[in-house]
């Protein structure tokens, strides 16, 4: 029904925020990973969850974080809360990361969700995400442009020497944050190496 709200944003709150829009204020339940401003002029795309006593707003600042927001809501036992808990402990691009490498303890570490839905939700995932998700992702995007082989792999090395898809994802994203995308392999591999220790 309303597929994003370009706005400013007027109030932050915990769990949401509420942004301006032609002189109406949409409230927008957000995970606590959004990063906005008091004042900022966002597009935030939404979704909107219709109860029998409520209609909310949740919104997420990339296409790709309200697709998998979507996807997660598809898994039976999972509401609005449990997603958005879900998004607030872990990035789109390590949730995905997580699931390809059935790694349930990393999701697990989301409030309100257990071992058990962690498990089902990789079962009910994995057929729906794809391994080129990853390094496809509007969240990745800068960080792969120019260096997707040399982060392919550092990434590999990692697993290599033991370490989780996950956290590896993590150090190597890191890294790429401090070095910029021209980062050959070795760079990136001992700067991914510093974020872990």
């Amino acid at each position: 029904m309303i597929s994003y709200i370009k706005g400013t944003v007027e109030d932050i709150y915990e769990d949401r925020i509420v942004v301006e829009c032609n002189n109406i204020g949409y409230n927008i339940f957000t995970s606590a990973s959004m990063k906005v401003n008091a004042g900022d002029s966002v597009k935030i795309y939404t979704y909107l969850n219709v109860r029998e006593d409520a209609m909310l707003l949740y919104g997420f600042l990339s296409k790709d974080e309200l697709r998998i927001f979507k996807l997660i809501l598809g898994v039976s036992g999972i509401g609005p809360k449990g997603a958005l808990n879900i998004l607030s402990s872990i990035s789109v691009e390590e949730l995905q990361m997580a699931v390809m490498s059935n790694d349930s303890k990393r999701i697990s570490k989301a409030q309100g969700i257990g071992p058990k839905t962690a498990q089902k939700l990789i079962l009910e995932l994995k057929d729906k995400l794809k391994p080129e998700d990853i390094f496809s992702s509007e969240v990745s995007a800068n960080a792969i442009q120019a260096s997707s082989d040399n982060k392919s792999e550092a990434l590999e090395a990692l697993t290599v020497l033991g370490y989780s898809p996950t956290e590896s994802l993590k150090a190597v994203n890191g890294a790429l944050s401090i070095l910029g995308t021209d980062a050959d392999t070795e760079q990136i591999l001992k700067a991914a190496l510093k974020q872990i220790m």
